[in-house]
């Protein structure tokens, strides 16, 4: 929904629209890393290492290292960052133009 959103309302070939687009696209990726995770069975191995299991491929239990996580939460801050520094832009290039 967001890339549709981007595509009719932004001018095509802007640099405004490669960067909304970008971040669609790293929300996405996002997203499906964070979902990935989420709809997991959590538990500890028997090493006493957090793992984790997919569900879904009934596959053992395999260790997450920390700075897995710790990559994914990085991602969604720079993400957030990203989309609130864009969204000021926005709403300043709309004050500009409803001044002229």
């Amino acid at each position: 929904m967001l890339k549709a959103a981007i595509d009719e309302m932004i001018q095509d070939g802007s640099n405004g629209k490669k960067m909304l687009l970008s971040i669609q696209k790293r929300a996405r990726k996002v997203v499906t890393d964070r979902d990935a995770m989420i709809h997991n069975s959590w538990g500890t191995n028997a090493a006493g290492e957090v793992a984790t299991r997919d569900i879904r491929a009934h596959k053992p239990m395999t260790p997450v290292p920390l700075e897995q996580l710790e990559k994914s939460i990085l991602d969604i801050r720079l993400l957030i960052g990203d989309v609130q520094a864009q969204t000021a832009k926005l709403e300043r290039d709309l004050a500009s133009a409803k001044e002229r």
